[in-house]
């Protein structure tokens, strides 16, 4: 309870009178924790999924706070038709993947990328 105590505190203490500086506090202390969860995952690079297991569960590569952040800015409303979710659920798995490899570009290897790039490739 201390230690909540404290950490309320310091941030309120921290905060900014410009309500745009806050603002940017906020999303530079958003990134840091996406960022954090991003790279504490263990992506495995000696092996690679079968042709038929190609893109089957490639939302499981993708951190919780990375799926909630980009759900969130792609579509604030969660997607209330049925056949608007599989959309977000697809604009929100490749952007993440992309996120992610961008973050760690030697250590991810998103079937969801090369895929995508291959197909690119034999058009």
């Amino acid at each position: 309870n201390t230690g909540y105590k404290i950490l309320t505190q310091n941030w309120y203490n921290s905060r900014n009178a410009d309500e745009k500086e806050e603002r940017l506090r906020i999303v530079k202390a958003a990134a840091a924790i996406v960022r954090e969860d991003i790279r504490s995952v263990i992506y495995p690079l000696d092996t690679y999924p079968k042709v038929d297991e190609f893109l089957k569960d490639v939302e499981n590569d993708i951190p919780e706070t990375l799926k909630v952040l980009v759900g969130s800015i792609i579509n604030p409303k969660k997607g209330k038709t049925p056949s608007a979710r599989p959309k977000q659920k697809a604009k929100t798995c490749a952007i993440s993947h992309a996120i992610i490899n961008a973050t760690r570009p030697r250590s991810f290897l998103s079937p969801l990328l090369i895929g995508l790039g291959a197909t690119l490739h034999k058009k």
